[in-house]
């Protein structure tokens, strides 16, 4: 019977090592959620939303630029808009709400298909933590054009 031969790649504490671009502090890879460079804790600080459903507005902070979107200029309770932000890249937002459940916001990347046309790239998603719901969520609930 042949014998296998496993090789173990043996990572340095050089290599575990790493700084958040936000916040300075070191951490290691091994044992920590990260996005690109940035920590758990402040990807969240950076990257979060307020709803508003007496203003029926969801308020983006991504990348650290703002973004405003009007809820009723969408589908009630499965609401997308795209959106660019200032380094000209093209998302997608989309802000869920179910009568009963806790809503959800979530960005995508976007890439363009052989007809011009945006799509979701659902392989570049970022989930975006609501810091704030202001106001009866009934008003979004049961808002008819």
């Amino acid at each position: 019977m042949p014998r296998s031969i496993v090789v173990l790649s043996i990572m340095t504490k050089q290599e575990d090592i790493w700084n958040c671009s936000e916040c300075g502090q070191l951490y290691g890879r091994h044992d920590l959620w990260f996005e690109g460079e940035v920590c758990e804790k402040c990807y969240a600080e950076i990257n979060y939303a307020i709803v508003d459903y007496d203003k029926m507005q969801l308020t983006l902070w991504f990348k650290k630029e703002e973004f405003v979107f009007d809820l009723t200029n969408g589908d009630i309770g499965d609401f997308w808009d795209g959106f660019e932000t200032s380094d000209e890249e093209v998302y997608d937002v989309n802000y869920l709400k179910e009568k009963g459940f806790d809503d959800d916001v979530e960005v995508f990347g976007t890439f363009l298909d052989e007809d011009g046309c945006f799509n979701i790239d659902t392989s570049d998603s970022y989930y975006i933590n609501i810091k704030e719901r202001i106001g009866d969520e009934n008003n979004y609930l049961n808002y008819r054009k």
